[in-house]
């Protein structure tokens, strides 16, 4: 999740310094120069998608020479399907695989810290010992630790006290320099990496853990997480693409053809609201409909003008302001009593006599 909300940080702020530099050069307004770039990034992407198409026929037809142009469609097609279904394939699999290694990562920590410097020939050994045992109940130590403290709790202990008292009886060195010790501790602290929020959330639901889940029952319930987030946060950007309606340019008209797409998701048996898996099916079953309202949207769009609307902004906000002031002055005269008049006041002569 963090790789994916930094790269798309990196895009934007590239996109910003490309947006920036064109202005510059042509003089033109930003709305229309971030239009073309974003049509010129389009573009290329689907260059490169043709390209790896035009490489795979262009390896079939080598392979299949002197074949019918039917038999070379299908083989095609038959490739080109499975080069995407690798594709989805390993964008599912991304959060898995990243998970598990932070799985791994953690059990090493635990059970084999070879990067200590206590760590010596004899801890070395009761690990292997350890690892031969599992290997012979067909546990593997290094992806799943809970099912070897299960079945062997003795040794798991054995070797955990062995850890414990290796490190216990490390003789730190003094350091007489007490300069000399801040430089190192800092460079160290440099040398630290930052931890993700895969690492955190991981060490949370470790910490946290109940005596009866093993590493692979917070593995899956830390993926189950990630995905629901994942769906989660795409839910909002297809919602945000298909019905953008804090926009200024989406009108009535707009509104009325979301209406229609909302009630033929409801003939299909669609949610759009909770799943975001529903859109693509939307666009496939009713592809004339999708494509008006698309088109419709970037009319409006196009037709918009930003300028107009900042400078409508600004006016707004002054009037609002001219209004808070109208009625504070009008508050003010409302507090005075309307026929008022001045008393006038009498001296006697004896309140100016000393007494």
């Amino acid at each position: 999740m963090e790789n994916v909300a930094k790269a798309r940080a990196r895009h934007r702020k590239k996109i910003n310094e490309l947006v920036k530099k064109r202005v510059k050069e042509t003089g033109r307004e930003e709305a229309e120069v971030r239009r073309e770039i974003m049509k010129e990034r389009r573009s290329q992407r689907k260059t490169l998608k043709c390209q790896k198409a035009d490489t795979i026929t262009q390896n079939i037809e080598k392979n299949l020479e002197g074949e019918s142009v039917k038999v070379i469609k299908q083989a095609v097609a038959v490739q080109l399907a499975k080069y995407h279904r690798e594709q989805k394939k390993k964008r599912k699999d991304s959060v898995a695989s990243t998970t598990q290694k932070m799985i791994s990562t953690k059990i090493a920590e635990r059970w084999c810290p070879s990067e200590e410097s206590w760590f010596d020939l004899d801890c070395k050994e009761s690990y292997e010992s350890l690892y031969l045992l599992g290997a012979l109940m067909n546990f593997n130590i290094e992806k799943n630790s809970g099912e070897l403290e299960k079945v062997f709790p003795e040794e798991c202990e054995k070797h955990f006290n062995l850890l414990a008292r290796k490190r216990f009886n490390v003789q730190k060195p003094v350091d007489l320099n007490t300069e000399e010790a801040e430089k190192s501790s800092k460079s160290n602290f440099n040398l630290k990496k930052r931890k993700s929020r895969l690492d955190k959330a991981l060490e949370q639901k470790i910490d946290a853990k109940d005596g009866n889940k093993s590493d692979r029952q917070i593995l899956q319930e830390l993926i189950v997480d990630i995905k629901k987030k994942e769906s989660s946060s795409k839910l909002k950007t297809l919602r945000k693409i298909w019905f953008p309606v804090n926009q200024a340019w989406y009108d009535k008209e707009c509104k009325v053809r979301a209406e229609e797409i909302n009630e033929k998701a409801t003939e299909f048996g669609l949610d759009l609201k909770s799943n975001p898996t529903h859109f693509k099916k939307l666009k496939e079953k009713s592809r004339d409909l999708t494509k008006t309202y698309f088109k419709l949207l970037e009319k409006k769009k196009s037709e918009h003008c930003r300028t107009r609307e900042n400078e409508d902004k600004i006016k707004k906000k002054k009037t609002k302001k001219k209004k808070k002031r109208s009625l504070g002055e009008g508050e003010k005269v409302s507090s005075l009593p309307e026929n008022r008049e001045n008393k006038r006041i009498k001296f006697d002569d004896s309140d100016f006599e000393e007494d």
